[in-house]
Formats: structure tokens, sequence, C-alpha cells
């Protein structure tokens, strides 16, 4: 296990301790104007492929969950407006958004807006003096351009390992349920069970609700105790249970299907202990995912653990409720499809290990 350990962090890990320049990072672009300024813009980044990767999106909302879910470092909204008001000398403001782990990469976004205007306005000021100069790619007057915050909320340490914690303590209780369950199809009642002519799904179905209240009500408890105890704010209530829910019942799914596919305590404590301490690991819940690689937060995100995370940072960060769907829905999905495989294998005989 240390070995394992070992080897993942300091894959996850090794660029940061490797490299003293600033790695590429990738810029969510939503841009309104489909007017010769607002292409300029985005062009401007594009030149710089080896510090910046552009990505466009259709809406703001999406351009914000690209940087809430990691998958981009900094958001830029450009208005509809943008062209016009440079064309009118007038102020334009462009909207920049990234989170608190990702404020270098803000400011460098920052600071490039910033010298694309400069150089425009000296252009435009030499074409009123008389001069004769090249023309800005546009040849538009373009003039002050400033940034403005996109609404989106800092996510301190605190909020960020009190989700991790509770998302890793509420996968270790599943784990150990699992245990339980493997012991029960051990005794002697659960022989007389699968015997009986009663509807075998129902303690399936008995297992499955049971454990995702208990992993729901220990979830809840403990971001009480860290809102109360410790300070730490979360999201909104509906989208901070949601999720929550979403992420009880499918660890109940896993519970059932670990409990169920294995049949040797000794293997199953061995699965479940490195199978648990390697899902923290990718998941995020030992160190903020946002340091990962593009590779291994990819892994994080098909985690139940590293979905129900990143859901709940997002929802910290100011994701609305629609966002949240998505990572509902693939939690709800995981949890059918192992609890339907822990389903189907538990009523096949086994006998104590």
């Amino acid at each position: 296990m240390p070995l394992v350990t070992t080897a993942v962090l300091s894959f996850a890990l090794g660029a940061d301790f490797s490299n003293n320049t600033i790695p590429q990072f990738t810029l969510a672009v939503y841009n309104q104007d489909s007017q010769p300024a607002g292409k300029a813009l985005v062009h401007v980044f594009e030149t710089l492929p080896s510090l910046v990767k552009v990505t466009s999106f259709a809406s703001a909302s999406a351009a914000r969950s690209a940087v809430t879910r990691g998958h981009a470092s900094v958001e830029l909204e450009i208005p509809s407006n943008f062209t016009g008001r440079l064309e009118a000398n007038h102020h334009v403001a462009v909207t920049i958004g990234a989170t608190p782990d990702d404020n270098v990469q803000s400011s460098i976004i920052a600071s490039i807006i910033e010298q694309f205007g400069a150089q425009a306005g000296n252009l435009h000021f030499a074409a009123q003096e008389g001069m004769r100069v090249q023309k800005f790619p546009l040849a538009l007057p373009v003039v002050q351009i400033t940034t403005q915050p996109s609404g989106l909320h800092p996510i301190s340490a605190g909020a960020y390992y009190a989700i991790g914690m509770m998302v890793l303590f509420l996968l270790q209780t599943a784990l150990a349920r699992s245990n339980v369950i493997l012991s029960d199809r051990q005794g002697d009642m659960f022989k007389r069970l699968c015997a009986s002519p009663g509807s075998k799904a129902r303690l399936t179905v008995g297992y499955l609700v049971s454990i995702a209240i208990t992993l729901f009500a220990q979830g809840t408890l403990n971001l009480i105790c860290d809102h109360y105890v410790l300070g730490v704010g979360f999201g909104p209530l509906t989208q901070t249970a949601l999720i929550l829910g979403g992420y009880a019942v499918s660890l109940s799914g896993i519970a059932v299907m670990l409990g169920s596919l294995v049949n040797d305590v000794g293997a199953l404590n061995g699965l479940t202990g490195i199978g648990g301490n390697m899902a923290a690991i990718l998941g995020g819940s030992m160190m903020p995912i946002y340091f990962f690689p593009p590779l291994m937060q990819d892994i994080a995100h098909v985690l139940p653990n590293g979905q129900a995370l990143t859901a709940l940072l997002a929802s910290i960060a100011g994701t609305n409720l629609s966002g949240l769907y998505t990572a509902f829905a693939y939690l709800l999905v995981a949890a059918v499809v192992t609890g339907l495989i822990g389903r189907w294998r538990q009523w096949r005989p086994t006998t104590p290990s």
C-alpha cells in the first residue's frame, strides 16, 4: 500500500515539484461578440499556445461550469456590445472568473487584456494625430478595457477539506457496511431467507435504503458540525442535500455490490482497504483536485466520491441547481448499476471463510 500510494502521489504532484514555470492552462471563452473586436481578443490568446489553450463555449454557464469542475483554469466572457462600445470610444468591461487556486492564471489573462486595450488605444491616438501607422488587426478605436468579477465565490481551505473529509468518511462507512453484508450472507438467517418463498429483492432493497439513510445522516451531521463548530460555509442547502443524497445512494449500491461479489472476509478487507485509500487519493480528499494533471482529474470525475466532491465545491463556488443535475444523475446511475450487480450476485451460495 505505501508503494502504490507513493506512486499515485508522485504522478499527481510530480509536475509541481519539478517544474518552476507556469504550465499551459485552459481558458474557457464565451464570446457573445461576433464582430471584429471580440474575435481579435480571442485571437490574442490563440497566438499563445504554449501558455493558454483556448476553449470556446456556447453559454456563460457552460464556461463557468468548466472552471468549477476543473476542466478550465479561467473563464472569460466577452459581452455582445464589445465591438460597438469600442467603436464609440466608450468604456467596456469583460468578465473574468477563476477558482482561488488559479489566481495567478487569472492575473495573467487580465494583464494580457489590458495590454490589448493599451496597444489598440495607442494606435487610435496616433491615427487621430494624423500619423500613418500600421493599423491594429481590426482598425478599431479600442480604448479603456477593464475586468470585473464573474460572481464565482472563493473556496476556502476549510470548505475544501470539510467536503473532502466528509466524502472520505462516508466512503469508509460504506465499505465497512459491505463487510456486514458479507457476514450476513454467511449466517444461518440469510440461508433461511434464501429458502423462503418471499421476494428476495426486498432484502437487497432493505440494505440499499438502510445504508443510504445512514450515510445521509452521517454526512449531514458532519456538515452541520463543520458549519457551526468550525465556521465553514457551504453552498445552498437544497443543492448540498441533492448531491449528498445522490452520493449516499451511490455508495449504498457499491456496498451491496462488494458485499455480494466477494465471498472471503480477508479478501474483502484487503480490497476495501486498498480500494478505499486509492479512491480517497484519486477523488481529491487527500490532496486538492485542482493540483492534479488533466488525466488524473478525469479519473477523479469517474469515481463517485470525486464526482460528489467536485459537485459540492461547484455549489460553493456559485453553480446553480441546474448545473448539478448531471452530477446527480451520474451518482444515481452508479447506484442503479452497482445495486443491480449486487442483487444478481447476492443470492448465490457462499461459505464462511
